[in-house]
């Protein structure tokens, strides 16, 4: 045998190698789509499970067989780590530089397929010899794996009475007659969530006020302390309820001190993301539309079964745990993880609940599983596995029958989990292996004297007693913890090398982002919950991205052109969804009409910036037009001569499908506007959108060019549908008008506030564009629409490109039809109207309308 300096030299090397390639998964060299991508994946996992292995044995205790297979693996990394030639052309620009080491094994994994399986298929062999799977033993994990992990036992803390004062502090103080109310009688909670991916020993809970906003951070210390300070102040009802009214954005820090209550610490942290309240997110819609990888399915598996084992006996145990009542939040204004979901799951605090404990064992001798607890912990673990949920009908009036049909049904599930692959992930069978334990009550509870007692199944008897309850909770509590914790954790904590409160993205799946298929499969999926007002602006965008992958996969290639007549556009603004100024042809996608001579798009304002701004957001597939009649909004009344010109030019060469204009004049100085709005709907034979804003005077009438009768006159909402006070009066003879959002949300105010202050505010001008946005996306859906539904249509359809019908067509996605002021809400509308066929009855209903009340003029 060797002296040993190899086996040194091959754990070192095996870390190394290991890590650098989490490192490049972790900067995104190494990423999903790469065809490399799931066997790097493999090895990097493969090398770290070989050297736990390695780590619980002295090189003279290793086998003959097993050295030859170290020595292999040895000569292998080794060349892995020759670097290429041309190492450098690795390198993306603007990407860091990666290690040498690093380019090597990218060059290795791109160039050398056959090596790295080879690579793969001597770290499976090595596991196979180390674990010793030709013996009954098959699935034995390393001694590293049994040794205690570093989490604490939360169920203690809970029931020595922070819970109770963590239910009793967050009860809501409405004013009743202008006085506070009383705690004693109120029924009302603020929303407080646990994080369940926390084991350092501290808590982190989350708190939100009343009205939907930003979620107050708290963390809550664990370790006892020797003092009570009385400095500290007292976290209790009134000044909760006002911290949350603050929105602070920070992390507070509390320290719960029996028979006082929470402190506040002297002390504020950043937070490590930002979470808006009403957008969450539940496991089973994660595992439905969201793609998890074997690394994922671990962590989360891990984190979750973590904390079921430290709060098992807490008063968190007053709802069941299951794949509806976790939750996850997407996080405000990340920029690093755009359309991302951090995979990190919270649980409901069960406020106002105190008796419908989750059981933890039945006494009923007809049920095939007689630890409740343990069987729901089983099911979101298999759900996990599985990466979907799985529904149980209710077919049965029994109580016992019915759970002895779930304890099949996951049993059957089991087996399917167990014959899946995780792209290759050789581990998956410790995974399976603890899932099976929990679906065991036999692992749980005493045996018969006369029946074997498998490996860490209870001692003790059938409790009779409270004490003898308590016992046996705590017995299957260390049970779980030695046989399902203990193994989830080496897998997420040696093979991923995962730490307390780091946090994974997970992204939509493919079919959901890149393909219509899943968009018509389970179109319901994007508004099954409640909407959320405020993120009006994200909704109406998902819906653009959704009927725009539509039209890809049905190859419908026609655009639809919004014009834009305002100040302008800067292409220097940095700001997304705008086209390089390459791409914008002069005469064709923009024109001047302020500086002729202009070899490039300005604007000194910024109001045109914010306008196409808010169109490419609402309808991100619309081409866009920009023509400059202004250099500013006070200038409009001076530009009349522009506007005309402008109106002519986008109607014809433009053949803009939309024209709108966020600005107003009187009508006496609108007769070269108004001939030039007619000459083009008369030259494009009506098939031809106007839309402009009615104005942001609340003493005024309409504006003009919006009360022209060819015109259709947008007046602005707040999130919740309701009209700003800056609005003009409704015209008498008018029996409704159209409205939407022109409160611009946070985030689009945030992104002006530095390049244009004070462009970016309420009014019409901003619900102009939007309804310019929503007009281009419905253009866009009814093109696509006769390819998705077999109903003859197209020739009724082809009246909603004219001002008529895609008037009245808004006011069918108006929720409230019977008001003065019909709000026009898209998300409403997805979500009552859940799939093409029932959208497509709405558009030909008021189609149809409008060619029987007003048809086309003669010759049209």
């Amino acid at each position: 045998m060797a002296d040993g300096v190899w086996f040194g030299q091959l754990k070192k090397l095996a870390t190394e190698i290991s890590d650098t390639i989490q490192i490049a998964s972790g900067e995104k060299r190494i990423r999903p789509y790469h065809s490399f991508y799931a066997l790097a994946h493999d090895i990097m996992v493969g090398l770290r499970l070989v050297n736990q292995y390695l780590d619980t044995m002295p090189v003279y205790w290793i086998q003959p067989d097993i050295e030859d297979l170290c020595h292999a693996l040895l000569r292998e990394l080794r060349g892995m780590t020759i670097p290429p030639e041309n190492h450098w052309s690795l390198l993306r620009i603007g990407r860091p530089e990666p290690s040498r080491l690093e380019a090597s094994l990218l060059a290795f994994f791109k160039g050398q397929k056959a090596e790295s399986q080879e690579i793969k298929r001597i770290c499976d062999d090595l596991r196979v010899r180390l674990t010793r799977e030709d013996d009954d033993d098959a699935a034995r994990l390393p001694t590293s794996a049994l040794q205690r992990l570093d989490v604490i036992d939360m169920s203690t803390y809970f029931n020595e009475g922070a819970f109770d004062t963590l239910q009793v502090v967050c009860q809501c103080l409405p004013q009743l007659d202008g006085k506070p109310g009383d705690p004693a009688e109120l029924k009302v909670w603020h929303r407080a969530r646990l994080c369940l991916n926390e084991a350092d020993g501290d808590i982190r809970v989350l708190v939100s006020g009343p009205k939907d906003g930003s979620w107050q951070e708290f963390c809550v210390k664990t370790q006892p302390e020797t003092s009570v300070d009385d400095d500290h102040q007292l976290l209790v009802h009134s000044w909760l309820c006002d911290l949350l009214n603050r929105e602070l954005t920070n992390r507070l820090f509390l320290k719960f001190v029996r028979d006082r209550g929470f402190e506040l610490l002297p002390r504020s942290d950043p937070v490590q993301q930002i979470l808006e309240a009403g957008l969450d997110v539940s496991l089973a819609e994660v595992l439905r539309n969201y793609e998890l990888n074997p690394k994922d399915k671990v962590l989360l598996a891990y984190a979750v079964a973590r904390a079921y084992w430290q709060f098992y006996d807490s008063a968190l145990m007053r709802t069941r745990w299951t794949s509806d009542a976790l939750l996850f939040m997407p996080e405000s204004g990340s920029e690093a993880f755009r359309g991302q979901l951090p995979l990190c799951a919270y649980l409901s605090f069960p406020f106002g609940n105190p008796g419908n404990f989750s059981e933890d064992i039945s006494p009923d001798y007809f049920l095939t599983h007689r630890c409740p607890r343990i069987f729901d912990i089983a099911v979101l673990l298999i759900e996990i596995g599985l990466g979907k949920p799985f529904r149980i009908p209710r077919k049965k009036d029994d109580i016992v029958g019915q759970r002895n049909t779930h304890h099949k049904i996951a049993k059957d599930k089991l087996a399917e989990l167990k014959m899946e692959t995780w792209d290759g992930f050789s581990n998956k069978k410790f995974f399976d292996k603890a899932v099976e334990f929990c679906l065991d009550h036999k692992n749980f509870i005493k045996l018969p004297k006369n029946e074997s007692r498998k490996l860490g199944a209870a001692r003790a008897a059938q409790p009779s007693t409270r004490e003898a309850q308590g016992e046996g909770t705590l017995t299957r509590r260390k049970i779980f913890y030695n046989n399902v914790v203990l193994p989830l954790g080496w897998l997420a904590t040696k093979g991923y090398k995962a730490k307390s409160g780091d946090i994974t993205y997970v992204s939509k799946k493919r079919e959901l982002e890149q393909g219509v298929a899943g968009v018509g499969r389970q179109p319901e999926a994007m508004f099954h919950s409640e909407i959320v007002p405020k993120k009006w602006l994200e909704d109406i965008k998902r819906i653009s991205e959704s009927v725009e992958l539509m039209r890809r996969d049905k190859k419908v290639k026609t655009p639809i052109r919004v014009a834009i007549l305002d100040t302008g556009l800067n292409l220097n603004s940095k700001l997304p969804g705008f086209k390089s100024a390459e791409q914008l042809t002069r005469g064709t996608h923009w024109m001047d009409f302020v500086d002729p001579e202009a070899t490039e798009l300005t604007d000194v304002n910024g109001h045109g910036t914010l306008m196409a701004h808010v169109v490419m957001q609402c309808s991100p597939g619309a081409e866009i037009l920009v023509a400059r009649v202004a250099e500013n909004t006070k200038k409009l009344k001076d530009s009349l001569e522009n506007i005309r010109r402008a109106i002519l030019w986008a109607g014809e060469p433009g053949r803009a499908d939309i024209i709108f204009m966020s600005f107003g004049i009187s009508r006496k100085d609108g007769g070269a506007i108004e001939q030039a709005i007619e000459a083009v709907v008369r030259g494009r034979k009506e098939d031809i959108v106007f839309l402009a804003s009615a104005g942001n005077s609340d003493v005024d009438d309409e504006n003009f060019p919006a009360c022209h009768p060819s015109v259709i006159a947008v007046y602005a909402t707040d999130c919740h549908g309701e009209r700003l006070p800056a609005s003009p009066m409704i015209p008498e003879q008018k029996a409704w008008v159209l409205g939407t959002y022109g409160d611009p949300p946070a985030s689009l105010r945030s992104s002006f506030a530095n390049l244009y202050p004070g462009v970016c505010e309420a009014g019409s001008s901003v619900a102009t564009a939007v309804m310019a946005g929503i007009s281009a996306t419905m253009l866009a859906y009814a093109a696509v629409l006769p390819s998705l539904v077999d109903m003859p249509c197209s020739h009724v359809l082809n009246r909603l490109r004219t001002t008529k019908g895609m008037e009245a067509l808004l006011c069918r996605l108006a929720p409230e039809p019977n008001q003065t002021l019909r709000a026009v809400k898209p998300p409403v509308f997805w979500k009552n109207k859940p799939d093409n066929g029932m959208r497509m009855c709405v558009l030909i209903d008021s189609q149809s309308e409008v060619e029987r009340l007003y048809p086309r003029r003669s010759g049209v």
